[in-house]
Formats: structure tokens, C-alpha cells, sequence
């Protein structure tokens, strides 16, 4: 993953919110589209620590209150209540916090999509919420199955979660969060190997044959990939 610099010339990481030289706050500048330092300003606000850049940031609220996040977001743009980064704005259901495990696995998620949010953009790749006149409109979903304990199947619902994609919805059951387990489902389906990054590049790509290809330029990607009805039969 690129590594970014510091305003003290320290090496700043994708993941990091304190620079482990200077002490300064990091956060993901959306202006710059890179790892900054956040300056201190005037009135309590920050400022991006690249000199090119500059502008006033507000700390995504999952940044500041549920340290799954560190990102920022430029103040004077419409945000919904509570202010989200432009990442976990697309993030519309969330693991239950109330059980014990599942902060960190959301947590997990969030790094996950944020690299790929971070490829998509390297990429200049479209993507976005309805509300930006984005179609199909990107959203997430991380849910875990409902398993009633022993005995109470009768009168407990069962769900059974599958990772997918369906119209613009990327839903990840959270249990490829958990290292162990993601291990146990990648020798029980004999594959050579299974990650969590995998899996949101899996997906994306069906959220871009439904934008970018599916009746618009299926015969340029037959004639450069073949044809994917024919491959599945075989």
C-alpha cells in the first residue's frame, strides 16, 4: 500500500491517525485524496498538513466516537446527521455492537473498504450514493447470521447471511472478519486462498458489470474477455 509523508518527513500509513514521530493527528484528506497530518486551526477546526493543499477538515464521526475510521471531511458540504466521511456514508448496516467481537470486525470491514475505495479512485473508477446522481447508487451491508442457541429454534427466526451483490448493494457476512473462521471456510471450499480485501474486490466487480458493461459494451468485453454465459457452461 502507498505510504505518504508526514509535515515532519516521517512516513505516514494507510491505517495511521497519530504520527508516530511528531505526535501530530492523520487523517485521509478527501481534498488531496491522500494520508495528511491535521494541523490545528482557528475555532477548534483542522487543516490538511500538505502544503498544496491546505483546506479546512472535520474528523469523520466514526473517526471520533467509534475509532473505526480516519477520515476527514471538508466542512460547508451537506452531510447527514451524524457527519460521515464520504466512506462510511456508504456503509448502511452495520455489525450489532452489543456483541462482544463485533467492534473489531466492523472495524476490519472498514480498512477493507476503504482500500478499495482508495484502488476505485486510483483507478478513476465512478462510484457513489444516489444523492449524487450515481446509478446504480454503491452501499454496503455487514450482517451477521442469526443463529438461535440451541433449544429455542422454534421460536427464534434463523437467517443465514451470504456474501453478494445485488443492484448497487455490496452485503459481507462479518464472519470473513474473523481471521480463524475466514481460514476454517477457505479449507472447507479448498481454495488456495480467501481475504477479506478479495472479497470487496469480488463484488465491486459485479457492482461495475452492472454500471459499465451489462447493455452498454458487452460486446467489446466479450471479444476481450469471452463470453461469460459460455464460461459458465463449461
Amino acid at each position: 500500500m502507498q505510504t505518504f509523508p508526514c509535515t515532519c518527513g516521517n512516513r505516514l500509513c494507510f491505517e495511521n491517525t497519530v504520527c508516530l514521530a511528531c505526535g501530530l493527528q492523520v487523517g485521509w484528506c478527501p481534498a488531496c485524496r491522500r494520508m495528511s497530518s491535521l494541523i490545528p486551526a482557528e475555532a477548534a477546526t483542522l487543516k490538511c498538513g500538505n502544503s498544496e493543499c491546505g483546506v479546512t477538515l472535520t474528523k469523520c464521526h466514526n473517526y471520533v466516537v467509534e475509532n473505526v475510521c480516519n477520515r476527514c471531511w471538508s466542512p460547508g458540504i451537506g452531510r447527514s446527521k451524524p457527519p460521515l466521511c464520504d466512506s462510511c456514508r456508504l456503509t448502511e448496516v452495520i455489525p450489532d455492537q452489543s456483541v462482544a467481537g463485533n467492534h473489531e470486525k466492523w472495524y476490519q470491514l472498514e480498512v477493507a473498504k476503504r482500500r478499495l475505495l482508495y484502488l476505485l479512485d486510483h483507478l478513476n473508477l465512478p462510484y457513489g450514493r444516489a444523492d449524487e446522481n450515481i446509478q446504480p447508487p454503491l452501499s454496503f451491508d455487514f450482517k451477521a447470521d442469526i443463529i438461535p442457541p440451541e433449544g429455542l429454534w422454534r421460536t427464534m427466526s434463523f437467517e443465514r447471511i451470504y456474501t453478494g451483490y445485488e443492484n448497487g448493494k455490496i452485503t459481507i457476512n462479518i464472519r470473513e472478519a474473523d481471521a480463524l473462521e475466514r481460514e476454517k471456510l477457505r479449507v472447507d471450499m479448498h481454495e488456495a486462498h480467501r481475504t477479506l480485501a478479495g472479497h470487496f474486490r469480488h463484488e465491486i466487480g459485479h457492482y461495475y458489470w452492472q454500471m459499465l458493461v451489462r447493455g452498454h459494451r458487452e460486446l467489446e468485453f466479450k471479444a476481450l474477455f469471452g463470453d461469460p454465459v459460455l464460461r459458465r457452461g463449461s
